[in-house]
């Protein structure tokens, strides 16, 4: 019989968690859905609630068993010999993790099975799929319509990978990535191109808006999937250049010192946003318009103006009338020099300022205050979940912002980056843990403070106090 586990803390169940449960239950010939007991974590259900609401939803699903556990999840799977452990991945970055964890475990048990973590082909990328919200927002598009199209899209992808046998996933502003494999790098470039025009004939007779592609470079080890996906994120740079889509990775290194300034702009213009700085915003408007100052024309302000603006908000919890506002200044300055044939690179870096400083709230005081909840919101959810393996990511889902938005404010209300204020929370409540239970094994410490394994919260807390946790006295 062939048997995994599904762990978790369900607090509460969700439809992915269910979507995998009945996938899961398909595959194998038993499926155990682990509960987690955290005695240090007050969740919203109970164990026993959340037990028995997994009972309810899979009450169709004979081949699934809900238990709860408190142990190491490959003690419950040696209990029920079970050889796979079953994991959802929410992103590409949740790769990179699971995968460490799968290291783990599988040394822990050596039974399990690695399968999982088994790519198909010799090469790998990450492929992004974005929608063109700007154009939809500026043929009198809403937040509603934008939320609509992205959830028939992803939809649409599913279908499709699901045909195709592709691994996908989204994020939190709607963008869609692709896990290809292939056995070479010219199968991917091919594999992606036959999916883009898939996907184009697809989504044109639903009227969707544009969409673009783009593509990292190809990996042949699962912990460089996150490497690739920033730099599909990047070759999506190239469309400023007049390129079509998809874009690929080794264009954009062809380009590499051309698109670096270009992002090294835009990242000041996006601390200038933060920070409400509408001369220093001046400044750096200047130098972006400076970028293109050879090609100042209509064609060139609407890709460089539309990139830029799309980068903030991507970044930034920005309302959505800021965001249309903001288009449709940049889209009426276009229009206003075309009508005079004047693009004079003053009149450009004005045009740009003035679609920027849109996206400014005139209540900065409100802004301000909705930026200090949303880092006092991420505070608490960290002082509550530190003992889980948690990432920006996943707090900025939980708390419905944008992570590189979450990353700049919690700095700045915090007074310290993410990393190292969860770092700080971690051997702090480690400190306390070895002075109240003496007795305690280190690697149940390390449990109960969010490491993976007791060798690595050895290192770091070697490094942060000085001392081994064995040999740690408070002074």
């Amino acid at each position: 019989m062939r048997v995994a586990i599904y762990p978790g803390s369900f607090d509460p169940i969700t439809n992915g968690h269910l979507d995998i449960i009945t996938r899961g239950s398909k595959v194998f010939d038993k499926l155990i859905v682990g509960v987690l007991v955290n005695i240090d974590k007050v969740g919203l259900f109970s164990i026993e609630e959340r037990v028995e609401l997994i009972k309810r939803v899979t009450s169709h699903l004979p081949n699934v068993e809900v238990v709860s556990f408190n142990g190491l999840l490959v003690d419950l799977a040696r209990k029920y010999d079970a050889k796979v452990i079953l994991k959802g991945l929410r992103a590409v970055t949740d790769f990179e993790y699971e995968f460490q964890m799968a290291l783990t475990n599988q040394t822990l048990y050596e039974e399990l099975e690695k399968a999982s973590f088994t790519l198909e082909g010799k090469y790998s990328c990450v492929m992004l799929l974005s929608l063109d919200g700007p154009g939809l927002l500026l043929s009198d598009g809403t937040a509603l319509d934008i939320t609509v199209c992205q959830f028939r899209l992803w939809k649409l992808c599913q279908d499709y990978c699901r045909t195709n046998h592709i691994l996908a996933s989204k994020n939190n502003n709607g963008d869609i990535y692709f896990l290809l494999t292939a056995d070479g790098t010219q199968e991917l470039h091919e594999l992606a191109l036959r999916i883009f025009r898939d996907l184009t004939g697809t989504v044109l007779p639903h009227r969707f808006p544009r969409i673009l592609i783009s593509c990292g470079q190809p990996v042949s080890d699962i912990p460089e999937l996150t490497s690739s996906a920033s730099n599909a994120s990047l070759a999506s740079a190239l469309s400023l250049l007049g390129e079509y889509p998809p874009y690929f990775y080794e264009g954009y290194l062809q380009n590499q010192d051309l698109i670096t300034q270009l992002q090294d702009i835009c990242s000041s213009i996006y601390r200038d946003y933060l920070s409400s700085d509408r001369e220093k915003l001046y400044v750096d408007s200047a130098s972006y318009a400076a970028f293109f100052k050879d090609s100042l024309n209509a064609a060139s302000l609407l890709r460089y103006g539309t990139y830029l603006l799309h980068y903030l908000c991507s970044r930034s919890h920005i309302k959505i009338h800021y965001r249309k506002a903001a288009y449709e200044k940049l889209f009426t300055s276009v229009d206003s020099f075309l009508s005079t044939g004047s693009f004079s690179e003053e009149k450009v870096t004005e045009a740009l300022h003035a679609s920027v400083c849109s996206l400014l709230s005139p209540n900065k005081p409100l802004q301000l205050s909705e930026s200090r909840q949303i880092a006092e919101n991420a505070r608490k959810y960290i002082l509550s979940h530190y003992q889980e393996q948690i990432s920006l990511s996943q707090i900025a889902e939980e708390i419905g912002v944008n992570s590189c938005y979450l990353s700049d404010i919690f700095h700045k209300h915090m007074g310290e980056p993410y990393s190292r204020y969860l770092l700080r929370i971690r051997m702090e409540q480690a400190a306390r843990l070895l002075r109240e239970n003496p007795g305690e094994k280190i690697y149940k410490i390390a449990e109960r403070t969010g490491f993976v394994s007791s060798k690595h919260f050895i290192s770091v807390f070697k490094k942060y106090y000085g001392t081994t946790p064995a040999a740690y006295t408070p002074k």
